[in-house]
């Protein structure tokens, strides 16, 4: 039995798989920061946050596609000096 190709209503076959590699400036991490995705499959990315101090901070995240194409997100948290015992 053969899979029938989702694109080939589109002219081109898929891609068996896409690359994805996230870019989050510190104090923010992202795990896992790269993946490999089948087509039709998800996967849950997570977000830590790490200030060294107590203060605002924000960031511009970029998730980078094998195609060269991006999806940009912005990223903020804010800790509070008396959760630190400041």
């Amino acid at each position: 039995m053969v899979t029938p190709d989702p694109c080939s209503g589109m002219g081109f076959p898929c891609s068996p798989q896409v690359d994805v590699a996230w870019r989050l400036e510190a104090p923010f991490a992202i795990s896992p920061p790269a993946a490999s995705l089948a087509p039709g499959e998800t996967l849950s990315f997570s977000v830590a946050f790490t200030p060294p101090e107590a203060c605002s901070y924000h960031a511009t995240g970029a998730c980078q596609l094998e195609s060269g194409a991006a999806a940009i997100c912005k990223v903020g948290g804010w800790l509070v000096g008396w959760l630190m015992g400041l």
